[in-house]
This record gives C-alpha cells, sequence and structure tokens, in this order.
C-alpha cells in the first residue's frame, strides 16, 4: 500500500479572496452568496465554479463551508483551489481537523491569516485513498443528515398536534388557578453552593432547558433550611416568573430531591381536574406563548406575577381525554429522542472515524 506523506497545506492549496458583493447588488436567486457564516444570499451569477470549499476570513474565522454548485465568496471569506490532484470532499474533511478558527489574529476584526494556514502541516493519503476516506466519511453524512430530518420532521408533526389539542376553541377555557391546589407559591430565596449529600438540588431558571427539562449539568443545592418551604413534589409545575418568562418545568422524581428558586412559581394541578402531564403539553402550545406574549410586563426584565398567570386559561376536555393526548404526545416525543439518541451516536461515531482515516491510524483499502 501506498504511503502517506506529511506536507504543508500551502504546497496542497491556495486561499484566494472572495470578492465583495453588496447585498443591495444580489439579485435574489441563482447562485449562493457565501460570508463567514455560510449563505448570506443568492445571485445570478457565480464567482466560482463548483464544487468548491468556502472558508470564513473575517467575522466567523475558520468556519469552513461546501458548495455542491459555483458560488459567490464576498470579501470576508477565501476560497479553495487546489495546487496539486486533490479529492476536494477528503482536503475538507482534512481542513475541519486543521482548526484554523485557533488562528485568527486580534487585530480589532478577528481574522484568517492564509500563510499562517499554509505553514499548518496534514497527513496527505494517496488519491485513491483520499476517495476512499471521503466516501466513508460521505456516507456517515447522508445517514446523520437524514436523521436529522427526520427529527425535524416529527417535531414538526408533534407541534402540530400540540397546536390541534390545545386550541382555545376545543373545550370550554379553563383558568389555571382554578384547576390547582391553592394560588401560586413563590420559591426560596437562597445563594446556590455546590450540591451536598442530603441537600435538595436547587432549581433555577438557567437550570431548566427550553424543552422543560433539568439540564445535565444542574449540579447546584441549597441548604435543607432554607429550602423548607419549596421542596417540590410530583405533580408539581414551576413557571418562570422573570427574565425568560413562560419557561416551565415539571418536577420529575428521577432528579432526586429538588427545592425551586424564588424567581419560579409552584402550581400543583388537582389530578381529579387536570394531569400534570396535561398542563406540561400546554405549555408548550403557541396559544400559551401567545398568552405570555400579551401578559408579560416589560420594565427592567419581563415578568409575570403568581396571581397573573393563574388568570392564565387552558382548553379542559375530561381527564380521559386529556389522558390520551398526552399519551399520543408522549409516543411522538419518546420516538423523537429515540432518534436523537441516535444521532448521537452518529455523530459520535463520525467524529472518531474522521480522526482515525485523516490521520492514518486506520487505513482503507483503495477502490
Amino acid at each position: 500500500m501506498d504511503e502517506w506523506k506529511w506536507c504543508r497545506l500551502g504546497d496542497l492549496i491556495t486561499l484566494e479572496y472572495g470578492s465583495a458583493l453588496r447585498e443591495q447588488s444580489r439579485t435574489g436567486s441563482g447562485f449562493s452568496v457565501y460570508g463567514s457564516n455560510g449563505v448570506v444570499g443568492y445571485h445570478e451569477k457565480a464567482l466560482v465554479p463548483g464544487p468548491g470549499i468556502i472558508i470564513g476570513r473575517k467575522g466567523s474565522i475558520g468556519q469552513i463551508h461546501w458548495s455542491e454548485d459555483g458560488f459567490w465568496p464576498i470579501d470576508t471569506t477565501y476560497y479553495l483551489n487546489p495546487r496539486v490532484k486533490l479529492d476536494l470532499r477528503w482536503i475538507l474533511g482534512a481542513l475541519n481537523q486543521l482548526g484554523l478558527k485557533l488562528l485568527g489574529s486580534s487585530t480589532g476584526v478577528p481574522g484568517l491569516n492564509r500563510n499562517d494556514a499554509y505553514q499548518r502541516k496534514v497527513p496527505v493519503p494517496p488519491l485513491k485513498e483520499q476517495k476512499r476516506i471521503a466516501e466513508i466519511l460521505d456516507s456517515l453524512d447522508q445517514t446523520i443528515q437524514a436523521t436529522e430530518q427526520l427529527i425535524t420532521k416529527h417535531r414538526k408533526i408533534q407541534t402540530g398536534l400540540i397546536d390541534q389539542f390545545f386550541t382555545p376553541s376545543t373545550d370550554s377555557p379553563t383558568e389555571l388557578g382554578a384547576i390547582c391546589f391553592g394560588p401560586g407559591e413563590y420559591g426560596c430565596v437562597a445563594t446556590a453552593e455546590p450540591l451536598r449529600p442530603g441537600w435538595p438540588r436547587y432549581v433555577r431558571i438557567t437550570d431548566i432547558t427550553d424543552n422543560g427539562t433539568l439540564k445535565s449539568d444542574s449540579e447546584m443545592g441549597v441548604s435543607p433550611t432554607v429550602a423548607q418551604k419549596a421542596i417540590l413534589c410530583p405533580g408539581d409545575i414551576v413557571f418562570a416568573r422573570s427574565g425568560t418568562v413562560g419557561r416551565t418545568y415539571l418536577y420529575d422524581t428521577a432528579d432526586g430531591l429538588c427545592a425551586f428558586a424564588g424567581y419560579l412559581i409552584r402550581f400543583r394541578p388537582d389530578p381529579d381536574k387536570a394531569i400534570p402531564e396535561f398542563v406540561r403539553w400546554w405549555t408548550h402550545s403557541s396559544f400559551y406563548w401567545r398568552w405570555i406574549k400579551r401578559t408579560m410586563r416589560v420594565a427592567a426584565q419581563p415578568n409575570i406575577n403568581a396571581r397573573e398567570y393563574a388568570k392564565a386559561v387552558l382548553p379542559l376536555p375530561s381527564v380521559y381525554q386529556q389522558r390520551l393526548i398526552v399519551e399520543t404526545l408522549t409516543e411522538v416525543e419518546v420516538e423523537i429522542q429515540a432518534e436523537q439518541r441516535y444521532l448521537t451516536k452518529l455523530q459520535k461515531l463520525r467524529s472518531g472515524l474522521a480522526s482515525d482515516l485523516l490521520s492514518g491510524r486506520v487505513r482503507t483499502v483503495a477502490a
């Protein structure tokens, strides 16, 4: 098998300056116009025939983009011009391993000096092996892209179902306060500390994800003495009352003992009237978020108090119908989470395999 060689990047390629094309001069259709962040518009003419590689020169320095067709790189970018015979998809992968983002010079506006890039060395396989490496990585990329598209499709289905189930006209509207035990309660005010044995986790707004779960790195605690009146129980839902108003978390016993912070408000649904999971899905509906936007006061920080939250209106079918709705939405969510786990595995596999193949640690048999 032919040997690999270490070569300077500048012996393999040149980085050519893009050309300015003002936004008002672009025709709006045709070929992609690339800036450092990616596609920024379209124009009837291409400056460079495709396929090709674009690299961020200013702004998002070292960002690497692939264009299958002709393209116009603007003056904040470079485009790649091979000096020797190379497989472009292989050199795309090799560039991604080089860490060009780290080569930016701090001169007010970050910039990538191409002469610095030219000095970087890369292990270069024979052309046939370049092609084979590119084929393997492209195959994985296609699987990753298909999985991402499937997740997007299922998310859209889920969003459509949520809005269908929680349209106000579906059932008689009911105020949140009318289906909960007591008024909304504020959490405890304390300084979060590293979690200690026997302490509850301290749930703050910043610990809650957009999907309403606790972040995996949420490992801050609060003294049990301070947290006494703010311990969460099964069925409790907390709502953010300032900052990221509207964000919610339905307590999950799998998260262990938890107490909630002062900028959160707790409501505890009466299970004879409303299933807590049903209320949680309502908070993912566009109807709920429109209410948040209409209701919150914008001062130094956006905010909604407990009294206002209690007046939020949600459609309330029978508990039996609520259970069916929760089961339907949960089934879709389980599918999405399974696909997300599969996607994560693919991405890790791709990252490790790219490192092994592009370094020569793992060799391929040339086709």
